[in-house]
C-alpha cells in the first residue's frame, strides 16, 4: 500500500504564511531591479538574485551600482533570495515574443 501524505498542520500553515508576508513586505529584489533600468549598472540577468547576495555578503561596490540605478536593497536579503531567484528564473526563460490575439 502508498503510504498517503501527512495533512499540513495548523501551525506549518499560519508560519508559511507569516513568512511569505514577511517576505512580501520586505521588497523583492527582483521587482525591484526589473522596475529600474539595471541596463546602466550592467546588471541584467538575474539582477534581484545578485543584489541579495551583494546586500549578504556586503558588497559595497555591487550595491552602490545598484544604488546608482536605483535599486536598493530589501530589508530582509536571506529571506528575499530564494524567491528572487525563482522569479529571476522565470523571467529569464520566459518566452519574449507571444503571439498576439
Amino acid at each position: 500500500m502508498a503510504a498517503s501524505a501527512a495533512p499540513i498542520r495548523k501551525g506549518t500553515a499560519s508560519s508559511l504564511a507569516t513568512l511569505a508576508l514577511v517576505a512580501a513586505l520586505s521588497g523583492c529584489a527582483t521587482i525591484e531591479a526589473t522596475e529600474a533600468d539595471c541596463t546602466k549598472c550592467s546588471l541584467v540577468a538575474y539582477a534581484g538574485t545578485r543584489l541579495d547576495v551583494a546586500a549578504l555578503s556586503h558588497d559595497g561596490e555591487a550595491l552602490e551600482r545598484f544604488e546608482r540605478a536605483g535599486v536598493s536593497a530589501p530589508a530582509y536579503p536571506a529571506l528575499d533570495l530564494p524567491f528572487s531567484f525563482a522569479l529571476d528564473s522565470v523571467i529569464l526563460f520566459a518566452p519574449r515574443d507571444l503571439p498576439g490575439p
